[in-house]
């Protein structure tokens, strides 16, 4: 078994419950962590931008290899950003 195959093994529950939710709740909920993060500081804003740095990350894990080329780069670039912005409010 490969890693990409026990990843996607753990996380389909999950994945299906989700897509079962209207879409506005798994939104609402991204955008809460989001916004939450920008507008608290240190510990709080590091677990809630962790949280959603965590979840970015496995949602571009799983859809790499279905994406072109265009496509993966602004997935690292949202990752990246999502990882500094995490740093810059734990810092400041």
């Amino acid at each position: 078994m490969t890693v990409r195959d026990f990843v996607e093994r753990r996380t389909a529950p999950l994945l299906v419950y989700l897509r079962s939710l209207p879409p506005v709740i798994p939104f609402v909920g991204v955008a809460g962590l989001a916004i939450g993060g920008m507008f608290t500081s240190g510990v709080a804003a590091g677990v809630l931008l962790g949280i959603l740095a965590v979840l970015v990350t496995g949602l571009a894990y799983l859809t790499w290899p279905t994406l072109n080329a265009s496509t993966k780069r602004l997935r690292v670039l949202i990752v990246v950003i999502v990882f500094a912005v995490l740093v810059w409010r734990v810092l400041s």
